[in-house]
């Protein structure tokens, strides 16, 4: 009995044909997992925009926080809790126009106080009056100094005792940057912080005047 140190020429031609069949195979179902891995995403974004970090100039590394996945551990039953959530929301009413993301979210994370920033209102608050059925107390801080520029905002189920809008310095309270609520043991400071701002423009704002008056500010409510 001869054994061919070879394969026939058509058996070699069948081999390639099947290799190239399975490698086309294995390439498309690989492209059709990105496909589905990159529509779910955006879907994911699209339904659940706190998913997503919208900074123009986020560098890397940076991620937006997930609270599918990145939620820390539960605290145990017994525990006097208040459950607190801050999502800098880039705009307020165009997340309001895209959908109910805010009954969805106090439904997922039951959190007692949300607080935002950047909420880009015009002091046309009323049509945010009641975003969230069953979190009856809503307080709002918009900039006089530029329309549809920062601004916060904050969305509680538990009545805080005393708001207080601003820092008490006419400088620092044209923006709408802060609120602070005071609760039976502890003072909730909803900031947004200027930054330098594009040539650093606002640095020696920030840097002088700023920071120094949040931190008193601060120091203050942390005496008390």
């Amino acid at each position: 009995i001869v054994f061919p140190l070879f394969s026939p020429p058509a058996l070699h031609l069948r081999t390639r044909r099947r290799h190239l069949l399975t490698l086309a195979r294995t390439a498309a179902l690989r492209a059709t997992s990105r496909r589905l891995f990159w529509n779910q995403a955006k879907m994911t974004s699209k339904q659940e925009p706190w998913t997503r970090l919208s900074h123009s100039k986020k560098l890397p590394g940076w991620v937006a926080y997930n609270p599918k996945t990145m939620r820390p551990p539960p605290l145990s039953g017994d525990t006097k809790q208040m459950k607190i959530l801050s999502w800098n929301v880039n705009g307020l009413r165009n997340i309001v126009q895209s959908g109910g993301f805010f009954s969805a979210l106090a439904q997922r994370e039951n959190f007692d106080v949300l607080c935002l920033q950047e909420t880009h209102l015009k002091g046309d608050v009323k049509d945010f009056m009641n975003l969230i059925p069953g979190y009856e107390y809503n307080y709002w801080s918009c900039s006089v100094a530029r329309l549809d520029y920062s601004g916060t905002g904050v969305i509680s189920r538990v009545k805080p005792i005393s708001v207080q809008y601003g820092i008490g310095i006419a400088e620092h309270d044209q923006e709408g940057r802060v609120i602070t609520l005071e609760f039976e043991n502890f003072y909730l400071v909803n900031a947004y912080v200027p930054n330098s701002g594009r040539g650093l423009r606002r640095l020696v704002y920030r840097v002088d005047n700023w920071d120094p008056s949040f931190a008193d500010f601060v120091e203050v409510r942390s005496l008390c």
